[in-house]
């Protein structure tokens, strides 16, 4: 998947609880390079400024915190959605 993308259209036939998993999926490996980016950042890595507007790294670093905790959120979220789905059972890969 790149910037833009979705996922295909849903196919009727598709399992409701297979589709909540990809996305589950898909919002990990996001988390993954949020964090990473992240990192990245704190070192300093890949932050270009002027000199008339400094970069406020703190705050750069904080929004980057508030995305990971929302596709935290999302993630556990569609987890809910299964939960709900299977009649309140709570036991779900990842």
């Amino acid at each position: 998947m790149t910037g833009g993308d979705t996922l295909p259209d849903f196919e009727p036939q598709r399992d409701f609880k297979e589709s909540c998993f990809d996305l589950r999926g898909t919002i990990e490996v996001i988390k993954l390079n949020v964090k990473l980016l992240k990192a990245k950042t704190a070192n300093g890595i890949g932050i270009v400024g002027s000199s008339e507007q400094p970069m406020a790294v703190s705050e750069i670093l904080a929004n980057l915190q508030l995305a990971y905790r929302h596709l935290e959120n999302a993630r556990m979220r569609l987890g809910k959605a299964v939960q709900v789905y299977d009649g309140g059972g709570s036991c779900y890969p990842r």
